[in-house]
């Protein structure tokens, strides 16, 4: 067992640790600006090893590897101050592992990798204004990601890829904050963003998997939120939104079982989905002024209900295929809808409350 243990003061110190035993323990704590921490466990067959860096100040940088075949490994690092960045935090071929890292200031970057682990973990909170956080997991199995940041103009982005039984969960509170991410030949995983705030942006994928879920939340102005399922089969992509001006859309393509649905309430709200597949259903609700929404769907047994409450609100589903279902309900001034159907065996079912209602319906 080794342990290395290091207070460093000030400008520009460099330190680094490799350990090649069990249990070791690498712990670095630094109060000034400019210091640069670096801590590298690298072994085929350490286990239990930890890692903690804090940093207090401006400027500072962390650096930390545990690239190792083994397990119960732990990275942890905490920075406070202005203009802090975290280059690299790399777990790679562990299990039960995790990496936790806090951020309290301005301007901090984050940058955080899992490869091949097993039942791991990523949780990552920034607190302040500018901060930037990428987390990648990839060729993993049972493992969580978690970004948690307060502040203006924070950016939150998860890519997980080749990865089953996975989550990423983000939150954001404040003003212009963006959450991406991807999850490619993915199973069983699940995405779940909340926002708050102002001019807040959402665009989440899944490519190539099954039995996937997206849930996205927003609350506040300006709010966007983009969601795309390809490829993927029994996958749900849910959608809600409460604010002003706010937009969302999903898009599902080649699949099979597979549920959407957009909740929106406000003004001026925009939603648009498009399915391509089987046994697909849409469930779309507006409620505000100024609404727009349009369904399109290809393939088999398509199930569409959409309603809208407001004023100047307009619907246009477009079905091709047969056995499709259509349930629309307008309620308020000026509203339109437009339903087109080919094949045999659809239904439409329409009804309008208010002035200037206009219906259209081909089959």
């Amino acid at each position: 067992m080794k342990f290395h243990f290091q207070v460093a003061v000030f400008a520009t110190i460099v330190f680094s640790g490799n350990v090649l035993a069990e249990n070791n323990s690498t712990i670095i704590a630094q109060n000034g600006w400019g210091n640069i921490a670096s801590s590298d466990q690298t072994n085929l067959t350490i286990s239990g090893n930890t890692t903690t860096l804090t940093q207090s100040g401006n400027n500072n940088s962390v650096n930390a590897l545990q690239i190792n075949g083994s397990s119960d490994n732990t990275i942890k690092s905490m920075q406070t101050g202005a203009g802090n960045t975290i280059t690299a935090i790399e777990q790679n071929g562990s299990k039960e592992s995790s990496i936790t890292i806090q951020q309290i200031g301005k301007s901090n970057l984050t940058k955080i990798i899992q490869k091949g682990t097993v039942s791991s973990s990523i949780s990552l909170t920034q607190s302040g204004t500018g901060n930037r956080s990428t987390n990648t997991q990839m060729n993993s199995s049972a493992d969580s990601g978690s970004v948690t940041q307060q502040g203006i103009s924070n950016l939150g982005a998860f890519t997980q890829s080749s990865t089953e039984n996975n989550s990423i969960v983000i939150f954001q509170d404040g003003e212009l904050n963006v959450a991406r991410g991807i999850q490619k030949n993915q199973t069983a995983s699940n995405v779940t963003v909340a926002q708050e705030g102002i001019s807040n942006l959402v665009g989440f994928g899944q490519v190539t998997g099954s039995g996937n879920t997206i849930t996205i939340n927003q609350e506040g102005n300006f709010n966007s939120a983009k969601t795309s399922q390809i490829s993927t089969s029994d996958s749900t992509a849910t959608i809600n939104q409460v604010g002003l001006s706010n937009s969302a859309e999903i898009e599902q393509k080649l699949l099979s079982h597979s549920v959407a649905e957009i909740n929106q309430v406000g003004v001026a709200n925009i939603t648009t989905l498009s399915q391509a597949g089987s046994y697909l259903k849409a469930s779309m609700h507006q409620d505000g002024s100024e609404n727009s929404l349009r369904v399109i769907q290809i393939g088999n047994l398509h199930s569409v209900t959409a309603s809208q409450v407001g004023t100047l609100n307009t619907a246009r589903v477009h079905q091709t295929g047969s056995s499709n279902i259509v349930m629309a309900v307008q309620k308020g001034t000026s509203n339109a809808l437009n339903i087109s159907q080919a094949s045999a065996g659809n239904s439409v079912v329409a009804s309008q409350t208010g002035i200037g209602n206009v219906i259209v319906v081909t089959q």
